[in-house]
């Protein structure tokens, strides 16, 4: 009897996500919404929206498919592709009791420009340039603080300009991981072409501090040395400086 009950509440969610239209779905968003939408059409199972803001981010051409599983099993999922906007690519959204403090996503592949990070730098006057792009990355964030990352970043073509200086530093692979036992996550910095040709790891802890520990050339551009030698962590040892960097980035 359960088993039945359960196929014919099923078959009526998908029926409804089939036919209903998707602007009807605008009424349910409550006064206080992290979203706005507009230019909605299609249906609630598959549809597209015009423009998209969230958190002071604009997304357009925004094409959306709800998974029917998800919604079966009470835990609804959207496969999200963005045209264009501040982000561009595809990912699936999952949605939290307060997405405007919880999120949750996965099988991110978007690409953006590293301006859209300046809000979370954690140094004034740093600026940041290039081009980042993700692959197959996976986020929970929890009260706005991360919880999990896993998955590859990589920013291509990158640039970092603070207290007057500004320096092209190339590209960059950082494939990061999460360590439930710990509370941590752990970022490896990949071998790639860039002007520091650096190597280590960046350890984000649940407290909010995040460590860089490494080593870049002591081959590299003297300019680009001298700036990254004030963050040294020892003498030079067979033509590397080892690098420390700790800064606390929320509480």
């Amino acid at each position: 009897m359960k088993k039945k009950i359960f196929i014919l509440v099923s078959l009526f969610l998908i029926l409804v996500v089939a036919f209903t239209p998707a602007k009807l779905l605008l009424g349910f968003l409550p006064d206080r919404s992290p979203f706005s939408l507009n230019g909605v059409s299609g249906t609630v199972w598959s549809g597209e929206v015009s423009q998209v803001a969230v958190n002071q981010l604009s997304f357009r051409d925004v094409l959306f498919s709800v998974d029917l599983l998800s919604l079966v099993m009470f835990s609804p999922s959207v496969s999200l592709d963005i045209a264009s906007g501040d982000m561009a690519g595809d990912l699936v959204f999952h949605l939290t009791d307060d997405p405007s403090k919880n999120i949750e996503v996965s099988d991110v592949n978007i690409n953006f420009s590293g301006k859209e990070l300046k809000r979370f730098l954690p140094l004034p006057g740093l600026e940041v340039k290039g081009d980042f792009l993700t692959k197959d990355l996976d986020f929970v964030s929890e009260n706005q603080k991360p919880k999990s990352v896993d998955g590859t970043v990589r920013w291509q073509s990158a640039e970092v300009s603070y207290a007057g200086q500004s320096f092209t530093l190339g590209d960059f692979i950082i494939r990061a991981t999460t360590d439930e036992e710990k509370k941590i996550i752990k970022a490896e910095v990949l071998k790639s072409k860039n002007a520091l040709d650096l190597q280590g790891d960046i350890i984000l802890q649940a407290n909010g501090m995040v460590e860089i520990t490494g080593s870049i050339s002591t081959e590299i551009d003297q300019t680009l040395y001298t700036a990254f030698a004030l963050f040294n962590n020892g003498k030079p040892n067979n033509g590397r400086l080892p690098i420390k960097f700790k800064q606390r980035i929320f509480r």
